[in-house]
């Protein structure tokens, strides 16, 4: 009868086999188990100043005209456009603006500048409001960010009594929210893969620090051991000879022994059991965002895995972890005379494949 578990979160305890498992030993190997792709990341940061710029680009082509009246726009739309993109940038990226306070002073002073140009450049304090937003800390953005809106639609009734509040409200809601959702999105998915780094790091850590203490528990005793008796020995070779030789057969077989106990902690670290393999790999999936089912046959899981068949869970994890549209999975250990076989289905598709 099989047994069936289903993880939602990743073991505390990852139980390394056969040395560097899954690209998990080294912490600047832990990119490699993100589920996006660089260039999707990079792309989701770009997209709110392609948002940005684009409602600019279509605001300002209603304020074109004669050459000069063109170059005025196309400056004094720069001196608002360039400093909230960068304000877009950094948001994007979960960081702070750099010099953010200055360049929002120069678009207060470069927007109001701007509204000799007339009505359509109302709207150019999207670009204000947003910025605002960004810059500064809460309270202080809200309040501001509700100034320059409150600001805008009454310069628009200066322009246009006949202009309808509740439209300008709406587009101004409209164009600030497709910049700063994008920006906040792109944040957000930056924070969790930062987290995500941290967590296989941290795990990594943990791991070698259990290895260090373990090794130093046992080994590291007993050869601070056989380096006391050794000692010991020296200072009697000359006076007692015979206890000396006593003595040394016996460090001797304390020798033997520590070293049949130190192949006997390689060969644990390099050939792990069954159910320490599958330990390791639903953790790391997990740590990569990858919900796993898992289910096994009846039995002992403590025996040694096989070594094709650690192979191929090992092979089939790295897969995972470098497959993006992978977001869960069923790992079923069918146990046949013998050996072990893996198969594996992702639940996002009917395939099933054998490892």
């Amino acid at each position: 009868m099989a047994t069936v578990l289903d993880f939602q979160r990743p073991r505390s305890v990852l139980r390394s086999a056969d040395g560097i498992a899954y690209g998990a030993v080294t912490p600047d190997r832990a990119v490699d188990r993100v589920a996006y792709s660089d260039l999707l990341v990079r792309f989701i940061a770009v997209a709110p100043l392609l948002a940005s710029a684009l409602i600019a680009v279509v605001q300002l082509t209603n304020l074109t005209g004669s050459p000069a009246r063109t170059l005025i726009v196309v400056a004094l739309g720069s001196c608002l456009v360039v400093p909230n993109l960068h304000h877009l940038w950094a948001l994007g990226h979960a960081e702070r603006p750099r010099a953010g306070r200055w360049t929002l002073a120069f678009m207060f002073v470069a927007y109001p500048a701007g509204l000799t140009l007339g009505f359509s450049w109302t709207l150019m304090g999207v670009q204000l409001l947003v910025s605002a937003v960004i810059v500064l800390p809460r309270p202080w953005s809200v309040a501001v960010g509700f100034g320059v809106g409150i600001g805008m639609l009454v310069v628009s009734q200066l322009f246009d009594q006949t202009a309808n509040p509740l439209w300008l409200i709406v587009v101004v809601l409209n164009r600030a929210g497709a910049c700063l959702v994008l920006a906040w999105f792109s944040a957000a998915l930056r924070q969790l893969l930062a987290a995500r780094e941290d967590l296989a790091t941290q795990a990594v850590l943990r791991e070698r620090i259990r290895i260090d203490a373990e090794l130093a528990a046992t080994v590291g005793t007993a050869l601070g051991s056989i380096a006391v008796s050794g000692a010991a020995i020296t200072r009697l070779a000359d006076s007692e000879s015979k206890l000396a030789a006593k003595q040394l057969r016996t460090l001797v077989d304390g020798s033997r022994q520590t070293l049949a106990e130190t192949r006997r902690l390689v060969r644990a670290y390099q050939r792990g059991s069954l159910g320490a393999e599958l330990d390791t790999a639903v953790a790391l999936l997990g740590a990569a965002g990858i919900r796993v089912r898992l289910v096994l046959p009846g039995g002992d899981l403590t025996a040694a895995a096989d070594e094709t068949f650690a192979a191929s869970l090992r092979a089939v994890v790295d897969r995972l972890l470098h497959d993006g549209s992978v977001r869960s999975c069923r790992l079923t250990v069918v146990r046949s005379v013998g050996d072990q076989r893996l198969v594996l289905q992702a639940e996002a598709s009917d395939e099933v494949t054998p490892a």
